[in-house]
């Protein structure tokens, strides 16, 4: 029978893991950026992106790369392996690290926090994994379970001990190759190390609680463990309190790994926004990837992309037709029915690319049926972008979409938490997109990434004024006005919230209502004061405003007020 000391451990361990599992959501960026790979693979063509390699000493070559990682990046992407090269560099860069110091990508937080500090750029996580791969050689599998998640740490840490000492650690891969050949050359450092790995297996939970990625929990942990002086049982009896780590773990596992998996889909149609593959090779790339049935992909991920992948083939043959007054291949009709098939990607933003479409080719009493539609729709979704600080939508079946601070879940559906994504465009649709969202996509043309993303109830309701506005329908453009700006606000101080604002008061500016306008368009500006790098399109509203202001222009005719950009 395990000790008392043993089980609270083992206790404290299964907390900790949970802890680290629910975080993942927080990182979900490293996620997608991983996973963005592998989507490549089969969403473009290879001859756009660079294949990269990144490997050094380190990993136990003599070159400045190998094949231990590896990556794709696209073909007009700089990548730097030096800080000169950055500095003697205009655009974009990405900084890959070749350096005999730091291989790969990314250390672990315990290496970055301790270890860094004392033995600069001696460890990297490479390192730690050659670790756990020998331990998993040395010890019984079912060691490695949430249960034992501390203990698998000290024994990983003990061996990196021996390692350190003996001056050796073999390449898991490549055994003659040795991955300390080159390290702790300063003896001092290596004694520092060996000292803080002891201190850490005489006090590892208090490390591991510090290690943590930040989350909201993670402060309650702490200060939990401070106010019981490390005693194991009173921490595990205070940690209880903690519902979302204990009754209600289940359902928020649930909730963050679903929610991941929308989270990684919204960053591939970003991905996806922002291919320039020509029309010419789209076309038969779209009708190969119809034909293929992936078995090695998530289905859900593939269908979804395929589908938003199809809409935007149909927005390119669109653009086509419009280049030309004589359309013989019927492109505008294949461009709709393209899109139109491709509307069911959400509730919402499916139904708003079609909208959008339709407002520019001038049905606009179509247009807004369909957003009212998808307004008019009962229902709960689970909001996936990042144009708000809330993550879930809450649609009334009144026209009202309220944005809400929980995920909800349909326990009875096959489904059970509906997904919302945010809607994307790049700077190449500025043909395609209503008068204000023009200057979006025109401050984007010359950026590496070249998109922006809206959250579905903005758009939704700003589609709405314009197309009351455009029909002349004043009232209904007065209660959607009222639900654009509520929308916006409800966002709160998300990062895109300046475009949702730089929008509401170009509507302002329809209502024949300027000094609001103005007002919109100055806190749309303080909102990207600190941004580094972010353009505003609010600073071309306001100055045409000013314009057509100070002339005594007051008309709302769209061709008049934007003619002095």
């Amino acid at each position: 029978m395990a000790d008392p000391f043993t089980i609270h451990m083992h206790n404290v361990s299964k907390l900790l893991s949970k802890e680290l599992h629910l975080s993942r959501i927080n990182s979900n960026f490293i996620s997608l950026f991983k996973t963005r790979a592998k989507i490549f693979d089969f969403m473009f063509c290879f001859d756009q992106l660079q294949y990269i390699h990144g490997g050094s000493v380190s990993e136990g070559t003599k070159t400045d790369t190998s094949d231990i990682d590896q990556m794709f990046v696209f073909s007009n992407v700089i990548v730097c392996t030096t800080e000169r090269d950055i500095a003697n560099t205009e655009g974009h860069v990405f900084m890959l690290d070749t350096s005999a110091s730091r291989p790969g990508y990314g250390r672990l937080r315990l290496l970055k926090k301790y270890i860094e500090p004392i033995a600069p750029d001696q460890l990297s996580s490479y390192h730690m994994k050659t670790i756990v791969f020998w331990q998993s050689e040395e010890t019984c599998l079912s060691m490695w379970n949430e249960e034992n998640l501390i203990h698998c740490i000290i024994e990983c840490l003990k061996m990196l001990a021996i390692c350190l000492e003996q001056g050796v650690l073999e390449h898991y891969f490549h055994r003659k190759r040795n991955l300390l050949q080159y390290k702790f050359e300063m003896e001092s450092e290596k004694v520092s190390v060996l000292q803080t790995i002891e201190d850490f297996q005489r006090n590892p939970l208090l490390y591991v609680l510090n290690c943590l990625p930040e989350s909201k929990s993670r402060g309650l942990l702490l200060e939990a463990w401070n106010r019981h002086e490390g005693c194991l049982s009173k921490f595990m009896e205070s940690t209880k309190n903690i519902s979302y780590l204990n009754d209600e773990f289940e359902e928020t596992k649930f909730i963050t790994d679903v929610m991941h998996r929308y989270i990684i889909l919204s960053g591939l149609f970003v991905n996806i926004a922002s291919d320039h593959q020509p029309l010419e090779e789209a076309l038969p790339q779209l009708k190969a990837l119809e034909e293929t049935h992936r078995t090695d992909v998530d289905s859900y991920v593939w269908e979804k992309a395929l589908k938003f992948f199809k809409y935007r083939v149909g927005m390119e043959l669109w653009k086509k037709s419009l280049k030309t007054a004589e359309d013989p291949g019927n492109n505008h009709l294949v461009a709709e029915n393209l899109m139109i098939s491709a509307c069911d990607i959400d509730s919402l933003s499916g139904p708003l690319y079609l909208a959008t479409y339709f407002l520019a080719t001038g049905q606009f009493s179509k247009s807004n049926k369909i957003v009212q539609a998808a307004l008019l729709q009962e229902g709960r979704l689970g909001y996936s972008g990042s144009c708000s600080n809330t993550v879930g939508i809450e649609l009334k079946g009144d026209g009202r979409a309220l944005q809400v601070s929980y995920v909800p879940i349909y326990p009875s559906t096959e489904q059970k938490i509906i997904p919302a994504y945010d809607v994307v465009y790049a700077s190449r649709d500025l043909s395609c997109v209503p008068y204000p969202m023009k200057f979006e996509c025109a401050v984007l043309s010359d950026k590496l990434l070249d998109t922006f993303e809206i959250h579905p109830c903005v758009y939704a309701y700003f589609l709405l004024c314009v197309g009351h506005s455009l029909l002349s329908n004043m009232a209904a453009f007065k209660g959607s006005l009222h639900h654009f700006k509520q929308a916006v606000n409800e966002t709160g101080g998300a990062a895109s919230r300046y475009r949702g604002l730089s929008l509401l008061g170009y509507c302002h500016i329809l209502d024949d209502n300027p000094e609001k306008a103005v007002r919109c368009f100055l806190e749309s500006l303080q909102e990207t004061y600190n941004l580094q790098g972010v353009v505003n399109a609010a600073v071309y509203h306001l100055l045409i405003l000013l314009f057509t202001l100070m002339e005594g222009n007051k008309t709302n005719n769209d061709d008049v007020l934007y003619s002095r950009i």
